[in-house]
């Protein structure tokens, strides 16, 4: 398969596949890999060798002891989206579990358990109207207003 890119779109497919591994926290031990995961890393290489050789988005890729890997420059490009993913998923992340611990309270665990398996759809549904107030208490307020009740204080 051949693709045609200009070089402003093999720039942003590089820090696309960079952003993609960092999602995935592979670790590049082959005892530890999945098959899918080392197909990733191949990929990786792949374009990384296709940047250096080429001279295109070459600043985006390193090379040390005649390997390469992403650049200061790369991490420096996509440190913003990573910051953001970071922010955004814990706050994602409280609010669902905020929300299902809501759900549990109102339906039960057990019919909430049914629920996910048989209707997977209806359960996100719900989920997703129970964790909007989260999501907007947050998206104004940070975790400023988040109080925690300590058993046994």
């Amino acid at each position: 398969m051949k693709i045609n890119l200009t070089e402003r779109q093999f720039e942003l497919l590089l820090q696309l596949v960079y952003l993609g591994r960092f999602t995935m926290n592979i670790v590049e031990d082959p005892r530890k890999m999945s098959p899918e995961e080392g197909e990733v890393i191949q990929l990786v290489k792949h374009l990384y060798h296709v940047a250096h050789t080429s001279g295109i988005a070459s600043e985006l890729v390193s090379v040390t002891d005649g390997k390469l890997y992403s650049s200061l420059e790369m991490e420096r490009r996509t440190g913003e989206i990573i910051r953001a993913l970071h922010r955004d998923g814990f706050i994602d992340k409280l609010s669902g579990k905020l929300a299902h611990r809501d759900m549990v309270e109102k339906y039960g665990k057990t019919a909430l358990e049914e629920m996910e398996d048989k209707s997977w759809l209806q359960y996100r549904r719900l989920l997703d109207v129970a964790m909007e107030p989260y999501q907007e208490e947050f998206h104004k307020n940070g975790i400023q207003n988040l109080r925690l009740v300590l058993a046994g204080k």
